[in-house]
């Protein structure tokens, strides 16, 4: 298993879809979309701010940051939309660091005895 590091057990998915676990010093976040499993930072590269609970659109493998409705693909980590706030947010988003978008780091996931395998970087 080189460089691959063991995080948690499949059964973790049975009562939600998405669970934080540690890899090496850092934590990422594990996806289960139907039965395709995805690893991400669990930090959103915005504001650092948790993806945790973020709408998970299944169909289109993507992810939207609960805090401002930025998504990421799960599967690249590409943005496919970016800090899409409305009203007195948008104004205050002006005083806000990172404009620009920034892709989501991902990594690659296996399963194996029944846990899932994430390769770090």
């Amino acid at each position: 298993m080189e460089n691959w590091v063991k995080t948690v057990h499949v059964n973790e998915f049975d009562s939600k879809p998405q669970v934080v676990a540690k890899l090496n010093s850092n934590e990422v976040l594990l996806v289960k979309s139907h039965e395709e499993y995805f690893a991400l930072a669990s930090k959103c590269p915005h504001l650092g701010m948790g993806l945790k609970g973020g709408k998970v659109d299944h169909a289109g493998k993507a992810i939207t940051c609960p805090w401002h409705d930025s998504q990421f693909c799960m599967k690249t980590g590409k943005v496919r939309s970016w800090v899409t706030l409305s009203g007195i947010k948008k104004y205050l988003l002006f005083f806000i660091p990172k404009k620009t978008p920034i892709n989501a780091s991902v990594y690659n996931v296996k399963i194996e005895d029944d846990y899932l395998w994430v390769k770090p970087d």
